[in-house]
């Protein structure tokens, strides 16, 4: 499934509405910039899979790098539609194919990917300079909806571990540098949560008889199990 498939302008609205109201990830959040923040050395940062442009809008507001050249890509022109809105004129912004990046070898310091539908690792060795990192955010197999999405067994998208992403990241030419998978519960409201199902890549073919199973099963209150992992990697030639 590509993101010009899924984000629809509907889409692309209700998941740029939701972002800004639902429960963060708290610590995890501040961890993955952090970790951006550690590794970063030079000025030219490329987010993948960018979306409504967060991870770039984020590292500008925290002011967490001392100098910063940002750029976005991504398969969606409704979003890159909401990021030139989001970001002004302070990153440049790239309708573009993550399997095929159309950007040079060795063209950047560091390179981001947070929660991406359509990534590919070997085109991120091919932008990243030699001793450039890529850190990478993703969740595992409850897709950070555990206890929702586990109602569809056998049509959750990408349910995947951190041994997964590892050895597709390793195969690729990339050194691991760190990996790990955390584990943590956050309430959300039902209503919240139906319009997250809706809003993001996360069953298969979704359809309004699916909304009405969660609609029947879910408490006013869900707890929801997120299982968010992250991979720091590096380019060593």
């Amino acid at each position: 499934m590509g993101n010009t498939e899924f984000y629809d302008e509907n889409r692309a609205n209700l998941r740029s509405s939701l972002l800004g109201s639902l429960p963060n990830s708290g610590d995890f959040n501040e961890l993955f910039f952090r970790t951006i923040q550690q590794y970063f050395e030079g000025s030219r940062l490329l987010d993948v899979g960018t979306g409504n442009g967060y991870v770039i809008s984020e590292l500008l507001k925290r002011k967490l790098l001392p100098v910063i050249s940002p750029w976005g890509i991504d398969f969606s022109q409704n979003m890159i539609d909401k990021a030139r809105k989001n970001l002004g004129g302070n990153a440049s912004l790239v309708l573009g194919d993550n399997f095929d990046l159309p950007f040079a070898e060795n063209s950047f310091d560091i390179v981001t990917a947070k929660n991406v539908t359509r990534i590919s690792f070997e085109e991120i060795f091919k932008v990243l300079k030699e001793e450039g990192y890529f850190v990478f955010r993703e969740y595992g197999p409850k897709r950070g909806m555990g206890g929702v999405v586990d109602l569809f067994p056998e049509r959750i998208i990408r349910p995947r571990d951190l041994s997964f992403y590892v050895e597709a990241i390793a195969a690729a030419g990339l050194e691991i540098v760190s990996k790990q998978a955390y584990e943590f519960r956050r309430e959300y409201r039902k209503a919240d949560v139906l319009k997250l199902v809706e809003a993001f890549p996360l069953v298969e073919g979704y359809s309004p008889e699916d909304r009405k199973l969660l609609e029947n099963r879910l408490d006013p209150s869900v707890s929801i199990v997120s299982d968010p992992l992250l991979i720091v990697a590096r380019r060593t030639r």
